[in-house]
């Protein structure tokens, strides 16, 4: 089997978003964005072997410009919640917008997950979504620089790798927000 990419983009409140759509020959394919380096959509063969999406989405690419729960997108520099919006490194304490509560969620309002992530396509059947995060960004320590690669293969696998690379001493965790159905 082969696999093809098309590329569409679409204007949204953010700018400009690149779409990407891996097909292979059946009727498996997966669709990305590059806002937040996103899952939009996820075609693959039910127990019947009917193709169905089992991704839980929004309609619209502007629908995913201002979600709170960051459906399929990327999530970071910390997924999850640091109490109080508070940690320390080295000594020294760092403090993040608390955005939940009493607590930082998810890297905060302007977290990874709202941001348009530079794209590319890698082969035939891969996307790579790439971002910088500046020192100081959101109140995290550290110039950091996240990869995604977003791998479809013929057997309906999706596969997703990260790279992260930074300057000082950092706390990072990255994980996608995709909800199935």
């Amino acid at each position: 089997m082969a696999t093809t990419i098309k590329k569409d983009i679409y204007m949204t409140s953010l700018g400009e978003v690149a779409y990407f759509t891996i097909c292979d020959d059946e009727c498996g394919s997966v669709v990305l964005s590059a806002l937040g380096a996103g899952v939009v959509a996820l075609s693959v063969p039910d127990g019947n072997g009917e193709y169905r999406d089992v991704v839980i989405g929004y309609p619209s690419a502007e629908a995913y410009c201002h979600d709170d729960p960051n459906a399929g997108k990327f999530i970071g520099r910390y997924a999850n919640r640091i109490a109080r919006g508070v940690f320390s490194i080295d000594g020294n304490e760092y403090h993040l917008e608390c955005n939940c509560g009493p607590n930082a969620l998810h890297g905060g309002r302007e977290g990874f997950a709202h941001r348009i992530w530079k794209s590319r396509t890698v082969g035939d059947n891969a996307v790579e979504f790439s971002l910088t995060s500046d020192d100081g960004d959101q109140g995290y320590p550290g110039e950091l620089c996240v990869e995604a690669v977003f791998d479809f293969d013929d057997d309906n696998a999706l596969e997703i790798t990260y790279l992260a690379r930074t300057d000082k001493t950092t706390v990072v965790n990255l994980t996608n927000h995709v909800y199935f159905n």
